[in-house]
Order: structure tokens, then sequence, then C-alpha cells
């Protein structure tokens, strides 16, 4: 459901756009991973988007704030918070939490959410960097071609 909003449907009209993940190994962060690995899927394949979206994961471990978790840290106990927002406009999409044995206070909690925006930033932009360097790539290759054929 993330991608319902952010996905421009009225383009695709009478059109039906699945999205189908299959996780082969996971070793934490598996929510994050694919919904990144979907807005870099979907740009590649020309769906226009209002935002790209990205999400991170973020908990609380040792007394440490941890980005990016294992399925070790994960599975501690702890607090583990993933986010997914929109970046231009930091609207956040979904928030998912998870704690068995720490109880959260609202502090840690907005601790939390902080640095996973911010953990969602810079994923944006190396997310985004690598789509400029790609797209960069494909028109320097069609560049290239269109010259053989002239």
């Amino acid at each position: 459901h993330v991608y319902c909003h952010v996905i421009q449907t009225s383009l695709f009209a009478r059109s039906q756009i699945d999205i189908t993940i299959h996780v082969l190994q996971a070793d934490g962060s598996v929510l994050p991973a694919c919904i990144c690995a979907t807005s870099l899927a979907l740009t590649h394949a020309g769906i226009p988007m209002v935002d790209f979206v990205t999400c991170c994961s973020i908990g609380y471990h040792d007394g440490n704030v941890l980005l990016d978790l294992t399925y070790q840290e994960e599975r501690d106990g702890g607090p583990a918070v993933s986010l997914t927002l929109m970046p231009r406009t930091s609207q956040v999409l979904t928030l998912k939490m998870e704690s068995s044995a720490v109880r959260v206070n609202s502090s840690l909690l907005d601790k939390l959410m902080k640095e996973a925006q911010v953990g969602c930033h810079q994923i944006n932009k190396i997310l985004s960097g690598k789509v400029r360097e790609f797209a960069a790539a494909a028109l320097s290759l069609r560049d290239q071609e269109d010259e053989q054929q002239a």
C-alpha cells in the first residue's frame, strides 16, 4: 500500500501495476531493503511517481541508536523502528515499531523517529545519485550509438 499514493496512477487508466518481491536471503532490515529496491525498480521502469520512496530501520541497542539493523539486532528485543517516507516532503508513509524487552517512552520514540528520518534522507541522496549516474551513462551510450549511425 506504500506506493498507492506515490505512483501517478491517473496516467495509467484501466491499468494495474503489481509489485511482487521475492526475498532470497534476509539478514535484517528486510522491509527497508524491499521498499528501496521497489523505488529503484519503478524508477528504472519509467513509472512516474510524485516522489522517490525511501525506508530505513533504526533501533536502540545497549544504549546506542543503530541504523540498518541486522537480523540479530532486530531480534534482541530492543525497540526497532522501520520508517518509510517521501524525502522531498518528509511525509511519513508507514511506521512500524517492535519492542519486546524495552518500554519505549515518548522521548526515545522521538529520537528514533528523527534519526530514521535522517537515515531516509541519506538513503535518498545515495539512491538519487545512482539513478542520475545510470541515466547519464544511458544517455552517453545513446549519443555514441547515434554518432555511429550518422
